[in-house]
């Protein structure tokens, strides 16, 4: 049912009463390559969907959390598919991610970026080329699109210092990009308040790109780099 009260303030019924067509889609991939991987599945499911005529080439959003928002947050900088994206608490930069302490499980990250959900499956120090392609942050120069980070400033999944490097990166190059950083919230949002303010965000991010709507105030923030 549509509501604002959302851990990640994404609600699939929430945008298609909206007039939105949502498409959610499974990503097969391959070990080495998790940047591509979600690239290419998505790239060729949305192109599944243009072929039928039934959406805006023009107008399309792109939206991911957590992985997802890692996986958002690389796309854009392959691809002038999407004419907006949205990406909440994101990994964007696998070197530093890499050399960190996961406050959850209390050990280095090297296990997740080896052989967990980041899928490169070699040590830093033995394929620092990968780690580096596969970082949107030091693939931001590439970036068209324009983006909107959220986090939680005690995110102990992924620490909130990865938004903050793709927003700085963004913002140093000149490209549109705004950041929300919502205080004493972890990796998805509890209280009903922020949970509100996020979805409501989103909504309003993705009307103003995609439907045409009038910017809001919060959106002009960042336009000075």
């Amino acid at each position: 049912n549509p509501t604002v009260y959302l851990t990640d303030g994404f609600n699939v019924t929430n945008f298609v009463t909206e007039g939105y067509f949502v498409l959610l889609l499974d990503i097969s991939y391959t070990i080495g390559k998790p940047g591509d991987s979600a690239l290419d599945c998505v790239t060729a499911a949305v192109n599944t969907v243009l072929d039928l005529g039934v959406v805006n080439p023009a107008k399309i959003g792109l939206i991911g959390h957590s992985f997802g928002g890692y996986e958002t947050s690389y796309i854009i900088t392959k691809s002038k598919l999407f004419a907006t994206a949205v990406a909440g608490a994101p990994q964007t930069n696998y070197v530093s991610g890499y050399l960190d302490i996961s406050v959850n499980y209390k050990k280095a990250e090297f296990w997740r970026y080896e052989s967990y959900t980041n899928r490169i499956g070699k040590p830093l120090f033995e394929d620092m080329s990968n780690y580096l392609y596969n970082s949107p942050v030091f693939q931001s120069q590439s970036i068209k699109t324009p983006l909107l980070l959220w986090t939680g400033d005690q995110d102990t999944q992924v620490a909130p210092s990865q938004s903050m490097e793709l927003y700085l990166a963004m913002r140093r190059l000149g490209k549109k990009v705004t950041m929300l950083r919502y205080p004493n919230e972890n990796h998805t949002l509890a209280e009903p308040t922020k949970q509100a303010d996020l979805t409501q965000k989103i909504v309003n991010w993705f009307g103003h790109y995609l439907k045409d709507s009038p910017p809001k105030q919060w959106m002009l923030a960042n336009d000075n780099p």
